[in-house]
């Protein structure tokens, strides 16, 4: 139970930071935290919210996908599991 709970402690931050990301009006982010998008990403998979995942997936570069294969699995997940207009590749 502690455990969880310093978990849930050390996740909070970078899902919070994600929720900036997820907010942000810009159609590109130039500075981020790969643990904030691994983490947002983790918690819309589980949630069935493609729709975030795809959403800031589009706002990051392309060199994220290349460096990161667990980011680009969500991502790549999160079309196949959505399609329709919005699944369109970056």
């Amino acid at each position: 139970m502690i455990r969880e709970k310093q978990k849930e402690l050390c996740e909070l931050s970078p899902l919070q930071e994600f929720e900036k990301y997820r907010k942000s009006r810009k159609n590109q982010l130039t500075a981020f935290s790969l643990e904030a998008i691994r983490s947002g990403f983790k918690k819309a998979w589980i949630e069935r919210d493609y729709t975030t995942i795809i959403t800031v997936a589009r706002k990051l570069p392309e060199e994220v996908f290349q460096e990161d294969v667990l980011i680009g699995m969500w991502y790549d997940g999160a079309i196949i599991r959505i399609g329709g207009p919005l699944a369109a590749p970056l």
